[in-house]
């Protein structure tokens, strides 16, 4: 038996969970997986299991107590009762004979405790960081969490491993010198790829526009500031933004460049819909946004099969390089520009017939079966050394 455990209270990635249970499902085929989560959110991961045919009667739900997700002094309520479910996690793990734990997030006594007791029980851990790299990167101090999560990884054990979804990443934490690389995993992130309506090529004005949660951070504030500089080339393109707006000042930009301005998270269907009216998806993160973290927005595009043109950073190039390009990378926002307006006034269905040929190609290159071969080779590497 494996345990998977979800240790955070929230809402958002139940894609990817599920896509990580199928990938741990094919890596250890002989195996039942029973996943903790907290019960809604459980429910949410299953739907989308047996929305792509992937829900196995090997795979087990199990609701648990998570904490609400709270802020100031009484996050760190929300870590000591984290840590109460982790002790439940070991214990159970312990008495069922577990071959191995997966934790598919972690907070900071998720981490200290689950890597305590990997030691004490001796049970292969397998645990997933997302922006916790991008967070200990930078000097800590010792009123943040942050610096505690640092120490923890500090300390040595040898059947407690971290995985990170990219390979660039694992690459960027070995130059920075980052604790314990040698036992970093690093995999793409899995998604599941359907066949969708609304890839190919659409009729009428280009249609632009963004994916995911857009905040300053991922530099949504440089982007209206260059639409409002060169609002009259919109003329006769479509640009509009879509999903979770954060942060932002310049909300009433947006305005005169999309159809509809949401401030909250769209249902999925709409969502889609939108989606697939797209002609091709904008990131315009700066170049520090994804150097240890993985993006779940560009995944989208290739899910959706929509090229992308972006701002270079290490995360984007690595899946160039590895998979082929899907659209293209620019090193400055002018020449993202440019090259948007000489697609306005130029379009080429041929040129994006050719990134749409090279996204049926990712997207087998990244499925979960082969991804789960990943696993299972860097997994059986680890063992070996």
């Amino acid at each position: 038996m494996i345990i998977v455990v979800e240790p955070y209270y929230t809402v958002g990635h139940g894609e990817f969970v599920a896509g990580f249970l199928d990938v741990i499902q094919k890596a250890h085929p002989e195996e039942a997986i029973e996943f903790w989560s907290e019960q809604m959110y459980g429910e949410r991961v299953k739907e989308h299991l047996v929305r792509n045919d992937r829900f196995s009667n090997l795979i087990q739900l199990t609701a648990v107590d998570i904490p609400g997700q709270l802020s100031g002094v009484k996050a760190w309520i929300n870590e000591l009762q984290t840590r109460q479910v982790v002790d439940r996690a070991y214990k159970y793990a312990e008495k069922m004979k577990a071959t191995a734990m997966y934790f598919t997030s972690a907070t900071l006594f998720t981490h200290c405790q689950a890597k305590r007791l990997a030691l004490k029980t001796g049970i292969q851990t397998y645990l997933v960081l997302h922006q916790d790299l991008q967070a200990i990167e930078w000097k800590t101090k010792p009123w943040q969490k942050s610096h505690y999560f640092r120490f923890a990884m500090e300390k040595k054990c040898e059947n407690f491993r971290y995985i990170v979804l990219g390979k660039s990443i694992r690459r960027i934490a070995q130059e920075l010198r980052l604790p314990h690389i040698e036992s970093m995993i690093a995999i793409d992130m899995p998604c599941f790829y359907p066949e969708k309506d609304g890839g190919g090529i659409t009729e009428g004005p280009l249609h632009f526009g963004t994916v995911g949660i857009f905040k300053k951070e991922r530099g949504a504030a440089q982007l209206f500031k260059r639409l409002v500089e060169w609002k009259s080339e919109w003329k006769t393109a479509n640009f509009s933004v879509r999903g979770y707006i954060i942060d932002i000042d310049e909300t009433k930009t947006i305005e005169a460049f999309q159809e509809k301005h949401n401030l909250e998270f769209l249902p999925r269907e709409e969502y889609e819909n939108w989606v697939k009216a797209l002609d091709y998806i904008l990131f315009f993160y700066p170049l520090s946004a994804y150097r240890l973290m993985a993006s779940a927005s560009v995944f989208e595009a290739i899910i959706f099969e929509k090229p992308i043109l972006a701002l270079r950073n290490p995360y984007f190039e690595d899946l160039f390089e590895r998979f082929g390009p899907f659209g293209k990378l620019f090193e400055t926002e002018e020449a993202l520009f440019d090259e948007v307006f000489r697609m306005i006034a130029n379009p080429d269905a041929g040129e994006k017939q050719r990134y749409l040929d090279q996204m049926k190609d990712i997207r087998r290159r990244l499925d979960t079966a082969e991804i789960a071969k990943d696993l299972a080779a860097e997994i059986e590497g680890q063992n070996e050394r």
